[in-house]
């Protein structure tokens, strides 16, 4: 069956296309002053934002009850209008709008839309949007590089060896590299119960990916773990931080003295993976990711 998508304006919708198999694109603002901003440039809708979200919300619980499949991405100013300019539309325009919501640039499998109510529904999408935002700077790095294939394969394993190796419990993970001008820091949030992996997918992937970026890029930096553990007692839980520091196409386990010293210059990133008040912080040297974890930087893809 082909699917059919089109692009639906929540403020001014296109006609709801026929049932079965159908799929419409739909771009919502998820942020009160996104949505001013958006405003001041010609986006039409109510003056207020509330009365924005909850018309919203309307229209798509509308469409959904129809069995049309809603794809829905954020509405985020600076990425609008840069699209706007670069196509030569008027972002003030539907067809703007539209054009918008069903862009396939953005990578990664479309956000459905599952019927939620508007305050659980925002918060997921804007993780999500942020994870294929990650995800698509990835993949733009890796692009036409000598051994990308390789370090995508490379990623995944560690990313397995990492989980498999920390064990059962909760895991915050901080990847942070540097190559040229360019930053990277992505972090995501991982389970281990009863051996089984729960983790957002989307996020699972956007991490992989910055890291086989970083890998084929030769960019220098760490991979930082903070795991609690099942709970035993009543106690507040121990936070145990490892690290890694990614060179040359690898990831190698930092010491426990390497990792005091990186902890203690980079404060804010530390608050970051341990929060305030969450129990003692245990420091632990990394552990070997497994064999043939490296990329050879002038290998083909």
């Amino acid at each position: 069956m082909v699917i059919m998508e089109q692009a639906v304006s929540l403020v001014a919708p296109a006609p709801l296309p026929a049932a079965g198999g159908a799929a419409v694109a739909v771009a919502l603002v998820a942020d009160a002053m996104d949505y001013g901003r958006l405003r001041a440039v010609g986006l039409l809708g109510p003056a207020d934002y509330g009365r924005y979200l909850r018309e919203a919300e309307r229209q798509l619980r509308g469409i959904d009850g129809h069995g049309v499949a809603v794809h829905l991405r954020v509405l985020e100013p600076v990425d609008y209008l840069d699209y706007c300019t670069v196509r030569g539309l008027r972002p003030g325009a539907p067809a703007a709008r539209v054009a918008y919501a069903a862009d396939p640039q953005l990578a990664g499998e479309p956000f459905v839309y599952a019927g939620q109510r508007m305050a659980q529904l925002l918060p997921a999408l804007v993780d999500d949007h942020l994870a294929r935002v990650r995800l698509t700077v990835a993949l733009a790095e890796l692009a036409g590089r000598p051994g990308a294939r390789a370090a995508v394969r490379v990623a995944e394993r560690l990313y397995d060896d990492l989980l498999s190796g920390l064990g059962e419990g909760r895991h915050r993970l901080l990847l942070r590299w540097a190559r040229a001008e360019q930053r990277q820091v992505v972090e995501h949030e991982a389970c281990v119960a009863g051996g089984r992996r729960v983790a957002g997918e989307r996020q699972a992937e956007a991490f992989r990916a910055l890291l086989a970026a970083g890998l084929a890029s030769g960019a220098r930096g760490e991979l930082l773990t903070a795991s609690t553990g099942p709970a035993r007692s009543r106690a507040a839980p121990c936070h145990t931080v490892r690290g890694w520091r990614l060179a040359c196409g690898g990831l190698a386990p930092l010491a426990v003295e390497e990792l005091r010293v990186l902890l203690a210059r980079l404060p804010d990133r530390r608050a970051g993976l341990v929060r305030p008040g969450c129990g003692p912080v245990r420091i632990r040297a990394g552990f070997r990711l497994g064999r043939g974890s490296g990329v050879s930087l002038g290998a083909g893809g």
